[in-house]
């Protein structure tokens, strides 16, 4: 019954929710859900790596509905675990606290190495340690060690204060004179503390550097009193003389040894100064004067108006040159001015009745009634048994003539030289036509002579002879030239150099001007001085003179059409085109491709020696051709430009080796150079011949560089002038000694070595190459053999890359003055002769570095117990020794070496020389350094001070030996080559034909003295 009412009210009560609004079911929440298994998950002990999950589970319950956080039954447990956590996250955040102040504590420094800059660390830690409770305090395991530094905090207090002083006071580089009295203030504050306290004065160093600078600032202000009550006793300005000039330079050097301080309190600077400026004007007044002087003595050493004749006239002319040089102050200290005009008047009175002789070189060329001088010369004369026979079985001992027709057509003889020749009918003898190269091969189409004369570098003596012999040479043959071979001709053969261009004379008196020539075939272009044609044209003539004429080709009536024939189709070193620039037809406008080496200007071609290498070049010419009925045409041509083409080298020649190391000194203290920034003097220009760049520089592995190429361009100008650039390569230190030894004891070696200098060469356009390879041990040497075979191959090389028709390169040598220097190990003189063109002879550097002694001499001297060596020296031996003497170049030194004193005892008549001493820096001149070495103008300064003494050693038959300075007051030598020492060296090479002089270095002498010297001499 009651399951039947159960039922029946579950009925009702379905159609009851069936028939109304529906009601919720059961409540459910995943969010809650979630939370409550969280804190279910939750340990039983918490611990602080619960924090993230106790953090998690309270940011899910903050954003349910307030109904839903009543669904969370066990959230009550989560708040104690929560309780839990935040009494254990503060325990530990007490304990870093702890931890953090005993970790800083700990950082404090000791007692004994605390300074006022801890005080604040200090007061931090005690507030730190304050801010604890007490039971936490106790945790705090170093608090004894904090206790006693804040017992130390009242001695900080005192010493930061002084401190806080020093820190206030100026850095050293600013601090004055004006800040002493608080410097010794704070001093006072400082000895005031307790020693125990000034330990913490960290600073202290910065006020003893203060007090240090002050007491240097007092000195530098009694040194530069001393030296302001100099400047006060020189006389004024106004009254200053040249007799006051040691005086001067005196309280210069003393200011000069002032510290940068002392010179700060000079205050009459300025009075020193204009004193100075007016000693310059007066110094100059004295150079005036003594130029003056010298111009009236050379005056007054003329003849008498009376006495002039016509001979005079040559010095006459030579004096007024010299007076017309003089700048016009000198000119106007000049008293016998009046002699010279009364002098020059009478000579023209003299000139115009006086008849005299021009000798005219016609170069070929006619006058009409004067017969022509050929003048002769006879070279050298040797015997030749050979004729077209025995060349490779005996050309070692001989030379040999061949028949051209006689010769084999596969016979090349490459590696002789070749003299062709052919029988003149008008002279009667054979002349010298054609010359073939070492190197270059005798081919069927080269061989347009009738003979050729063919000599090997092996056979030494009649090699370097023949080597001579040029076109145009006459050979007087005493046996008639067989049609068939023979091995004993015994021809004696003598060798004449006829000169090219004829010689007439011609009578005159007066001014007169030259009569034009005439040659077939050529246009005249003019007289002139040299047979280079380098001087001046001459038109006008007053007195006995050679001239010299000058031609261009003919290319005969030149139309439109032929217009380029203007051009020459081989243009050499002297090649002078006129190049018409208008005719009836048309005008014309040249443009060269390569203008530079076959230059157009004003209407003329010509070819630049600068940019001509010793190999053929091709040029375009080209003309632009403006009709004068408008319309234009463009036509061009190639031509070869021949290899360079030099005149001979003099019978004297003269060389400088030109050092990039020592540049930067001669544009600093060389006159000329500060004035215009040239290098190169018109003196140099015209007495030089070789100039030699100084380094290539050797590597151990056959290659090569360049020191400095900065100056090749302006040293290559020179080329202008007839002078040959040569590089020289360093074989001076350790370095370079070790790369010659390797590469000369190894033919592959040497092979790329030769090639890789030649490509230099090349590339730098130099006329060829000086071996400086030095001994600088023992060890460090040249070996005889090695060298030979590296300067024949680099001959050989020289001769393979030079073409026919022009000049060929230089192969020099330096090589020492002196006995071990020149030792047969090192040098085999006899086959150097073969390749070599000069021996430089490096006779500078012969002084006693401890003993006062002649740095340069010419001759061995006698008075300075030195060496021995001397120039003489080093060209007498190096040329018994088998080296050509007329290929030998002595040395001067363009410096000198100065000597400090240390001993004493010398000869009466040369004081100072030959006693012991030390190399020394002249203290207070440009110019002058540790090593010794003395450059020309700081030599030149010292003269000017009037302190040192020039003595010029002579040998007991009056030749010069050497110069040096003395300083008897300082005890300072000073030896060097004077200008009388160099022109000495001069006269002595120009008297042995061939002999030459050089310098090392032209970048040394910044007074120019060497180079002036030589010119001098060469013109005396």
């Amino acid at each position: 019954m009651k399951k039947i009412v159960f039922n029946i009210l579950v009925i009702l009560l379905g159609i009851s929710l069936f028939s109304c609004t529906p009601t919720p079911g059961p409540v459910t929440n995943e969010k809650v859900d979630e939370i409550i298994e969280l804190i279910d998950q939750l340990p039983t002990k918490i611990t602080l790596e619960d924090e993230e999950a106790l953090n998690n589970i309270e940011s899910l319950y903050s954003v349910l509905e307030t109904s839903e956080k009543e669904l969370v039954t066990n959230y009550d447990e989560f708040e104690k675990k929560k309780e839990e956590f935040n009494v254990l996250k503060e325990q530990a955040e007490l304990q870093n606290r702890i931890n953090l102040l005993i970790d800083l504590i700990d950082k404090l420094p000791t007692i004994d190495k605390l300074s006022v800059n801890d005080k604040n660390d200090i007061l931090d830690a005690l507030d730190k340690y304050n801010q604890l409770q007490k039971d936490s305090q106790e945790l705090v395991t170093n608090y004894d060690k904090l206790e006693q530094l804040k017992l130390q905090l009242d001695a900080l207090s005192q010493a930061e204060t002084v401190y806080n002083l020093i820190e206030a006071l100026p850095s050293v580089d600013k601090v004055t004179l004006d800040d002493s009295e608080q410097i010794s203030k704070v001093r006072d504050d400082y000895n005031k503390l307790n020693s125990s306290i000034q330990m913490y004065v960290t600073n202290i160093d910065k006020l003893t550097e203060l007090e240090e600078k002050i007491e240097r600032i007092l000195d530098a202000i009694e040194s530069a009193n001393k030296v302001i009550e100099l400047i006060n006793t020189l006389p004024a300005v106004e009254d200053l003389t040249y007799d006051d000039k040691s005086t001067v330079t005196n309280v210069r050097f003393k200011y000069n040894l002032l510290s940068a301080i002392a010179k700060s309190y000079v205050s009459n600077l300025d009075v020193l100064e204009a004193v100075e400026s007016r000693m310059k004007e007066l110094e100059a007044i004295e150079r005036y004067k003594a130029k003056a002087l010298e111009m009236d003595e050379i005056i007054s050493s003329l003849p008498s108006v009376d006495e002039l004749t016509i001979e005079d006239r040559k010095t006459l002319n030579e004096v007024k040159e010299t007076y017309d040089a003089l700048l016009d102050e000198e000119k106007a200290f000049v008293t016998k001015l009046e002699l010279l005009n009364a002098l020059l008047e009478k000579m023209e009175e003299i000139i115009n009745v006086t008849p005299y002789e021009v000798y005219v070189n016609l170069n070929g060329g006619f006058i009409d009634g004067l017969n022509e001088t050929p003048e002769v010369e006879q070279k050298f004369e040797i015997t030749i048994n050979n004729y077209s026979a025995n060349i490779w079985s005996e050309y070692t001992t001989s030379a040999f003539i061949y028949k051209t027709s006689l010769m084999k057509e596969a016979d090349s003889y490459t590696s002789f030289f070749k003299v062709g020749f052919s029988y003149d009918s008008n002279k009667g003898k054979h002349v010298v036509d054609q010359i073939v190269q070492v190197g270059t091969a005798l081919a069927t189409e080269l061989r347009t002579s009738e003979y050729y004369i063919l000599v090997h570098s092996d056979y030494s003596v009649g090699y370097q002879d023949i080597k001579t012999i040029q076109e145009g040479y006459i050979l007087d043959i005493d046996k008639a030239l067989p049609n068939e071979s023979s091995s004993t001709l015994g021809a004696l053969v003598k060798v004449f150099k006829e000169t090219e261009i004829s010689t007439y004379s011609l009578t005159f008196a007066g001014y007169n001007t030259l009569p034009a020539p005439y040659k077939p075939g050529y246009i005249f272009v003019g007289w002139y001085l040299n047979s280079s044609f380098t001087s001046e044209e001459v038109t006008l003539v007053s007195e006995s003179v050679t001239v010299y004429a000058k031609w261009t080709v003919d290319k005969g009536e030149v139309t439109t059409a032929t217009i380029l024939n203007c051009v020459t189709d081989v243009a050499a070193s002297d090649t002078s085109d006129i190049l018409i620039e208008e005719n009836e037809d048309a005008t014309f406008t040249w443009t060269s491709s390569n203008n530079k080496l076959y230059n157009i200007s004003n209407g003329v071609g010509t070819v630049s020696k600068v940019y001509q290498t010793h190999k053929n070049q091709t040029v375009t010419i080209t003309v632009d051709i403006k009709y004068k009925n408008g319309s234009t045409e463009t036509r061009s041509k190639d031509i070869v430009v021949a290899p360079v083409l030099f005149n001979n080298i003099k019978s004297t020649p003269v060389a400088t080796y030109f050092y990039t190391g020592a540049i930067s000194g001669y544009k600093k203290y060389n006159e000329r150079y500060q004035q215009n920034q040239t290098l190169f003097s018109e003196t140099t220009k015209e007495a030089l011949d070789i100039i030699y760049y100084s380094f290539i520089v050797p590597k151990s592995d056959g290659t090569v560089s360049f020191q400095d190429t900065s100056y090749i361009a302006e040293a290559s100008e020179l080329k202008a002038h007839d002078v040959r650039i040569v590089g020289v390569v360093n074989g001076v230190g350790s370095d370079t000694c070790k790369a010659f030894m390797t590469i000369a004891a190894d033919a592959s070696l040497r092979t790329k070595f030769v090639n890789n200098l030649m490509d230099l060469v090349e590339k730098y356009n130099l006329d060829g190459l000086d071996i400086d390879w030095e001994a600088v041990s023992e060890t460090l040497k040249p070996h005889a053999q090695n060298l030979n075979l590296l300067v024949k191959e680099l001959r050989e090389e020289m001769n393979r890359r030079q073409d026919e028709g022009g000049t060929p390169y230089l192969l020099t040598m330096a090589v020492p003055a002196s006995s071990y220097g020149t030792a047969s190990d090192r040098f085999d003189f006899v086959t150097l002769d073969k390749y070599l063109d000069y021996i430089n002879i490096m006779s500078y550097d012969l002084n006693n570095g401890s003993k006062t002694t002649h740095l340069s001499p010419l001759y061995t001297s006698t008075k300075d117990n030195g060496y021995g060596f001397s120039a003489v020296y080093g060209l007498q031996r190096i040329s018994s020794l088998g080296f050509s003497k007329n290929k030998l170049i002595i040395g001067c030194a363009g410096y000198g070496k100065a000597y400090k004193l240390t001993g004493s005892g010398a000869s009466t008549s040369y004081p100072a020389l030959g006693v012991s001493g030390t190399l020394t820096q002249i203290y207070g001149i440009d110019g002058s350094f540790a090593s010794g070495t003395v450059y020309g103008s700081a030599i030149n300064t010292l003269l000017a001070t009037g302190k040192y003494v020039k003595y010029t050693e002579k040998t007991l038959t009056g030749q010069i030996v050497g110069s040096y300075l003395y300083n008897s007051a300082d005890k300072i030598f000073i030896t060097y080559d004077s200008k009388e020492a160099v022109m000495a060296k001069y006269e002595y090479a120009a008297s042995m034909d061939g002999v030459g002089i050089m310098c090392w270095a032209y970048t040394e002498d910044t007074s120019d003295t060497v180079i002036d010297a030589i010119y001098e001499a060469m013109n005396k």
